[in-house]
């Protein structure tokens, strides 16, 4: 049971952080350096 536990606490982690980067995206962006966060949120999603 404690296996499935920390396994959706992962993934609920993980889902939290790629909402994060992708809600920073826009902000990066406007900020002039989209380079900085776009490969990252794309390797996320990719994986």
């Amino acid at each position: 049971m404690s296996g499935s536990f920390v396994r959706n606490t992962l993934l609920t982690v993980g889902a939290a952080v790629v909402a994060a980067l992708t809600a920073f995206a826009p902000v990066a962006q406007a900020a002039g350096d989209p380079h900085a966060v776009t490969p990252q949120i794309q390797s996320l999603r990719a994986a």
